[in-house]
């Protein structure tokens, strides 16, 4: 059975500042009661920490970081990209990537519940295409 735990990789804003989010999500957890709340776990900025989770934990990856939801399938992870530009919606056309329109909660509800297996197509000839042309 899967936990219901919420990864949240810290963003390091050191260079504006100091880590804002960071402090305002570890405030909110010391004052609430909400036990779900209290599950959410605060990630190093790091890929070693990222990729720590994503093998030790049940998790699944759901966001709107194109980048970040690969390494979760390079991790067998089930993933769902929120798309927030058109780089996902075009990758998903070509490949069957989960991807869902950013306003579409009915969506992202529905794929939450499901156990939708995944089934990525990838282009292997165009990639060879696109490939070749760096061989001499």
């Amino acid at each position: 059975q899967k936990v219901n735990i919420m990864l949240i990789i810290e963003k390091s804003h050191d260079h504006i500042g100091g880590n804002k989010e960071k402090i305002e999500i570890k405030q909110e957890k010391k004052r609430s009661t909400h036990k779900d709340l209290k599950k959410i776990e605060i990630l190093e900025p790091t890929l070693a920490a990222y990729d720590h989770a994503l093998s030790t934990l049940d998790v699944d990856f759901l966001g709107t970081r194109l980048h970040g939801g690969i390494r979760a399938l390079q991790h067998k992870r089930r993933t769902l990209i929120i798309e927030v530009d058109n780089r996902a919606v075009e990758i998903a056309r070509d490949t069957k990537l989960p991807t869902v329109k950013r306003d579409d909660l009915v969506g992202i509800k529905r794929w939450i519940g499901s156990e939708t297996p995944l089934a990525l197509t990838l282009p292997w000839d165009d990639i060879k295409s696109w490939k070749a042309q760096f061989s001499s």
